[in-house]
């Protein structure tokens, strides 16, 4: 709206401008000419057809400079609403631009791309689809990862084949391809399909239903936009992957290394991000939190599994895994929680004596659940306790060993039921 605002004053401010320069520039001296023609001119014409020539040629004049007046401010007028129409598809691409460029998946990227593009065009859909070839020899097909429009569902199933046939045009011959619906057995409008990817190596497509051909070049933004975005995601959901499945197979290497406590880690994860929630951490600060927990004694890996091994020895397990995980680019910022999840909330505890809020969140959170784990679970010395006895447990350590806020939110959490220990 303010943007409309300002081009309103812009365009009132461009007719007073063209108003006077008219005035000035036509008007005025057409009034001079006039006077001068009457004062000086016309009484020494002896033939009145010609003092009735030279009025009709002053009025023509004005006439001309008057018609040149209005055909100029309409040119302006048109000039305007084509510059507001071209700044705002380029303020829609460059939001496209800021939402792909933190875009976490692939569906998120697609379904931005395809609101951009309906939003730019006013088409009454648009699809993004992804190129997926099989058997032998490959045959190619389409899935849709992203759609916009009030009709999408209704036009995709009605005229599927046709705009896959568009697609498919779009995608072997690397160009985009605009058709007139007529062609594609009645489809409502001109379908405009542009590729998604470099030239030789197109992974899908971009559609439109009912786009107009001044819209293609915001089409092939949209497009270019749309394939640098999805190979990101496809690069960041690999990275994913690869995060996943190290974080799987150290902690079975733990669970085998330390056969005494196996599953520890992954109740610690669980329990964690039941008390994340709770502390409304964000999906990204739980995420964190959770693979945390998961690898909080990795440094054990890298002490002897002797059960008898000396306490001093077990101790520097906290340092060692926080190392192992500042090597890895995918796990450096997890490090500090693993640091310090056996620092006290008084600051007795170890490696560096940290206390209250100078130990991260995370790592208070950790301190606590992998505690608690440690006295529900069963052990080859001692049985474990029952959840009344470890609840009053934390409550004698509240605001010594554990955080308090973090403690009264945990105990909160057992005595409504939200926790439950047998799934743990």
């Amino acid at each position: 709206m303010q943007s409309a605002n300002r081009l309103s004053i812009f365009s009132r401010s461009l007719d007073v401008s063209a108003l006077v320069t008219y005035m000035l520039g036509a008007v005025v001296p057409l009034v001079a000419l006039a006077y001068v023609a009457q004062k000086y001119v016309l009484p020494t014409m002896v033939e009145h057809r010609e003092s009735m020539g030279l009025v009709a040629l002053i009025m023509s004049i004005g006439v001309l400079s008057l018609a040149s007046y209005v055909v100029l401010r309409r040119l302006m007028k048109q000039s305007l609403q084509r510059m507001a129409a071209d700044n705002q598809r380029l303020e829609i691409i460059l939001e496209a631009a800021r939402a792909l460029a933190v875009s976490p998946h692939r569906a998120d990227a697609a379904q931005t791309v395809a609101g951009c593009a309906r939003r730019i065009s006013g088409a009454r859909a648009a699809f993004v689809a992804a190129v997926e070839k099989s058997g032998s020899p490959p045959e190619m097909a389409f899935s849709v990862i992203g759609q916009a429009g009030d009709e999408k569902s209704s036009l995709w199933s009605s005229h599927q084949a046709a705009l896959e046939e568009s697609m498919q045009v779009a995608v072997e011959f690397g160009r985009l391809v605009l058709r007139d619906g007529e062609e594609l057995g009645a489809c409502p409008g001109p379908v405009c399909c542009a590729p998604i990817g470099a030239p030789g190596k197109v992974t899908g497509a971009l559609v439109l239903v009912g786009a107009g051909e001044s819209d293609t070049d915001s089409l092939d933004t949209l497009a270019a936009l749309a394939s640098v975005a999805l190979r990101h995601s496809e690069a960041q959901d690999v990275q994913r992957n690869f995060f996943v499945q190290m974080t799987d197979l150290l902690l079975s290497t733990l669970d085998h290394h330390l056969d005494y406590n196996g599953g520890h880690s992954r109740r610690v994860a669980h329990l964690a991000s039941i008390v994340g929630r709770a502390l409304e951490f964000d999906e990204h600060r739980l995420e964190r939190l959770y693979f945390a927990s998961l690898l909080h004694d990795v440094g054990m890996l890298k002490i002897s599994p002797d059960k008898h091994a000396e306490e001093r020895k077990a101790r520097k397990h906290p340092l060692l895994g926080s190392r192992m995980l500042s090597a890895i680019r995918l796990w450096e910022d997890l490090a500090p929680f693993v640091l310090h999840h056996h620092e006290w909330y008084d600051g007795k505890g170890y490696p560096q004596g940290l206390a209250g809020d100078k130990i991260p969140l995370e790592a208070r959170v950790i301190t606590l659940v992998d505690a608690v784990d440690a006295m529900v679970s069963p052990t080859s010395y001692r049985d474990p306790l029952t959840i009344e006895e470890m609840s009053n447990q934390i409550r004698e350590a509240s605001g010594s060993q554990f955080d308090p806020e973090v403690a009264s939110t945990f105990l909160g959490l057992v005595e409504r039921g939200e926790i439950d220990f047998d799934k743990t």
